[in-house]
């Protein structure tokens, strides 16, 4: 039976390298699903350790400045890391006529025993953002990858003898720092 480059077009953006299954040509096909393994499981990578490092900052603001961090949302955590004392932001909020930012004293107490455990807990809470942010980073590899697996699955059905190549390279420094990753595709 023919089969349709369309068909193969969406069976690859659903799952790369589907397509390339429809059209018999898993050759190509597996670099697009084993690319979406390692980008599935670095996002999962990073997210667990996000919140690892989430949690592992709230329960040290816990420790040093005596809060209670049960209900309260990612915008409290952030006001807890750069005041002091609730006092200190209240009054800030006071002076500043934001009185419906204002915190319950009872509810939301918080006073930092050191100026430098608050430092170190804006660290922790900045450092599970930064890891929580760099998965946007892989979300959109993903859709990439889906896109690229597409194409490539629309032109193999279309032409079934056409040879088409994939080839990957990651580019870095001289300093080994990471500068690119660059797809490329020939027929």
């Amino acid at each position: 039976t023919e089969k349709k480059p369309v068909i193969s077009f969406l069976l690859s953006l659903v799952l790369p390298g589907a397509g390339h299954l429809y059209a018999g040509r898993m050759d190509v096909g597996k670099f697009f699903l084993v690319g979406e393994a390692a980008l599935w499981l670095t996002y999962g990578g990073l997210s667990y350790y996000g919140e690892v490092l989430d949690k592992d900052a709230r329960t040290y603001s816990v420790i040093h400045s005596g809060l209670s961090k049960d209900g309260k949302d990612d915008d409290f955590f952030v006001n807890v890391s750069t005041y002091n004392s609730i006092y200190e932001y209240n009054n800030e909020k006071l002076f500043r006529g934001e009185y419906d930012k204002l915190y319950d004293v009872s509810s939301h107490f918080w006073q930092w025993d050191d100026p430098l455990n608050r430092d170190n807990f804006d660290e922790q809470r900045k450092k599970s953002e930064r890891m929580f942010n760099a998965r946007k980073i892989f979300t959109t590899g993903m859709i990439i990858n889906r896109i690229a697996s597409g194409i490539s699955a629309f032109i193999i059905t279309e032409n079934p003898d056409s040879k088409v190549t994939f080839n990957t390279e990651v580019t870095s420094s001289p300093d080994n720092d990471l500068d690119g990753f660059k797809i490329n595709f020939s027929t």
